[in-house]
């Protein structure tokens, strides 16, 4: 899908957004609107979507809830570990 919407963008960054439509004596009638205009604002708003659904938007990630694991302070835990240690050593 992002291939599709990045092929259709390129396309109108060549071409541009619009052509003429000439009649049989070659002169111009109307501009009409290139399908990849459409193409790719159709696809824009689906890939918007889903970056929304998948908290890839700075908006969308405000709304996450993750649950914290409980941080483990290793420094600490070992200064515990030594006391208790020195303290078995020398019977306190």
């Amino acid at each position: 899908m992002t291939k599709r919407w990045q092929e259709a963008e390129e396309f109108l960054a060549k071409y541009g957004p619009i052509y003429a439509v000439r009649d049989e004596r070659g002169r111009v009638r109307y501009m009409q609107q290139f399908p990849q205009v459409s193409i790719a604002r159709h696809l824009l708003l689906i890939l918007k979507a889903l970056y929304q659904e998948f908290g890839m938007t700075p908006s969308a990630r405000t709304r996450i809830e993750v649950e914290e694991e409980p941080r483990h302070n290793g420094l600490a835990e070992f200064i515990a570990q030594v006391k208790a240690r020195r303290e078995r050593a020398t019977g306190q």
